[in-house]
């Protein structure tokens, strides 16, 4: 099987993802077969994601890579997963790569105690740091006289 197809497929689902729930946290496939490397899990971990219950957020997911992937790769993915972006191996896989709009083939890899023999990585971001701290405006002050 070609993967360079179901990759360009699944980029379109990471760019839809990007739009409607915002922050793509992780977005990676998962080997299942290291010596056929036709069969995959793929992993999503969304911010907008982490707000739905789980049962939503994998209903969206799965219909949105119906809408957008081959029928025929389709069949290569046999499972899908959603991630909370506070989840273990989310945090992980973001410390060790920050991979967005590319593709970064990994093999025989353990990451924070966890073997990957064979994975395709989409996206891995760390979140956006958000600034518990509001600084008040400046505000423009009359000159002495």
């Amino acid at each position: 099987m070609d993967n360079a197809v179901l990759v360009d497929d699944l980029r379109k689902v990471v760019t839809t993802l990007r739009k409607d729930k915002g922050h793509v946290a992780l977005f990676v496939l998962i080997g299942v077969d290291t010596e056929t490397e036709q069969t995959w899990n793929l992993v999503a971990s969304v911010a907008g994601y982490d707000e739905l219950p789980i049962k939503e957020a994998l209903v969206h997911f799965i219909n949105l890579v119906r809408e957008n992937v081959n029928v025929g790769h389709l069949k290569s993915l046999t499972r899908m997963t959603i991630l909370k972006t506070s989840d273990p191996f989310v945090k992980s896989m973001n410390q060790t790569f920050n991979v967005k709009n590319s593709t970064v083939r990994l093999q025989s890899t353990s990451i924070f105690g966890i073997s990957i023999e064979n994975a395709i990585l989409l996206e891995s971001q760390k979140p956006p740091e958000k600034s518990g701290i509001k600084r008040p405006k400046k505000v423009a002050r009359k000159k002495k006289s």
